[in-house]
């Protein structure tokens, strides 16, 4: 920390440096990180300062360090998904779905007809067997009609992602086929 004005003892402000005036800013910065991914390790938040900080060299000894930019590390972090696709049929699609970096949250999942998106959900259904799992209040589950686009008697490869990732929740990948299911019988065939 280089000329950070700060409160002092005894009343009023000053500008001082060093490390007593730089920890604070890491510390202010680590909890707005941490206030966003509860459950991001150390080295994961150690990891996205790093790799967002704005590199500045010092002109004194010419060694080189970044300074923190808080919302560039928090895009840096990369979210720890789990979820599953429970039941996939013509009547309804059922699962779950979670970032365990963020508990409590409510995650967004996108449901597509192969490259096509057909729908955006909220997961926020009670699932106590997800809340004893996460160690949260569960609130992660999912469970929706079937989209139209998937009943029109065709195979449609069906794919369920976390949010406006690329990623596929677990058994999220499937091929629907609601063609129609016709039943009958001759009830009396004669001349």
């Amino acid at each position: 920390g280089d000329g950070i004005v700060s409160a002092v003892p005894g009343g009023g402000f000053a500008a001082a440096s060093g490390t007593s005036m730089a920890a604070p800013h890491v510390a202010g910065a680590w909890a707005v990180v941490k206030d966003r991914y509860p459950r991001a390790g150390v080295s994961v938040i150690e990891n996205a300062f790093k790799a967002a900080g704005e590199k500045l060299t010092d002109p004194g000894n010419n060694i080189t360090r970044r300074r923190i930019r808080v919302d560039q590390a928090i895009s840096e972090i990369q979210p720890d998904y789990v979820g599953s696709l429970d039941v996939a049929n013509c009547n309804v699609l059922t699962g779950w779905v979670a970032d365990r970096y963020r508990p409590n949250s409510t995650i967004t999942l996108r449901i597509y007809d192969g490259d096509n998106l057909v729908d955006v959900v909220r997961a926020g259904l009670l699932r106590p067997d997800v809340a004893a799992f996460l160690v949260d209040n569960g609130r992660h589950g999912f469970s929706l009609p079937t989209p139209a686009a998937f009943k029109d008697g065709r195979a449609h490869p069906l794919r369920i992602r976390f949010e406006t990732s690329d990623i596929v929740i677990s058994n999220g990948r499937r091929t629907l086929d609601c063609s129609p299911a016709y039943v009958g019988r001759v009830a009396q065939l004669d001349c």
